[in-house]
């Protein structure tokens, strides 16, 4: 009689492009008299499972794929509490669920996440070898591309406010800029700026050389 390798088989099973449990080691039957393993999801948390639920796709991973089109990423375990994870899930957020109130101005115009930034793990090393710092906010360097690690870089929040698609843009004597900029450069506050222009209704140019 031929002896199957159960290891092996288990192994070849995991192969399934949608599989993410890696099997470890057999474990004993439950009370159903179901044969039960020991997995290793891709995201490091090992976990028991019934072994014909592992072979038949009903179990393929250990609940961690939360987020990404599709349910195709978001490992986010062992990560959780590190300072970029919120980040990391608000970019999920704003570009793949269609009812947050972000998302039109994200995946609903078509951005997306960098396909391998979908593991939490990839990101990280990312950011933290790319000037990531808590007090700094992720930007895209042009807002009609995706993110990722071409398009994005760490900047301050004012930067990063400086480059919103929907800021308002001053333009004088060839020099366009936003009323933020434009209020740095004056030495004043935007609201200062704004409110010559909106309330007072001064000319442009008295607006930026008062």
């Amino acid at each position: 009689m031929y002896i199957y390798n159960t290891k092996l088989l288990n192994n070849m099973a995991n192969l399934n492009k949608v599989q993410h449990l890696i099997f470890i080691e057999d474990r004993r039957q439950d009370k159903g008299f179901n044969y039960l393993a020991l997995y290793r999801c891709v995201c490091g948390t090992e976990r028991i499972y019934a072994k014909k639920d592992v072979r038949a796709m009903r179990k393929t991973a250990c609940g961690c794929m939360r987020f990404g089109e599709n349910n195709k990423g978001g490992f986010v375990h062992g990560l959780r509490n590190h300072p970029i994870y919120h980040c990391w899930k608000n970019l999920f957020r704003r570009c793949y669920k269609k009812d947050d109130p972000d998302y039109p101005n994200y995946g609903g115009r078509g951005i997306t996440v960098y396909a391998e930034w979908h593991n939490i793990a990839n990101f990280v090393a990312w950011a933290e070898a790319n000037g990531y710092d808590p007090g700094l906010e992720l930007d895209r360097k042009e807002n009609d591309k995706i993110y990722g690690p071409d398009n994005c870089r760490f900047v301050t929040s004012k930067v990063n406010n400086n480059n919103r698609r929907n800021n308002r843009f001053l333009e004088l004597n060839g020099k366009r800029q936003t009323v933020q900029m434009w209020a740095d450069e004056l030495g004043i506050k935007s609201n200062t700026l704004r409110r010559r222009i909106d309330i007072y209704k001064w000319p442009l140019e008295r607006a930026l050389n008062a």
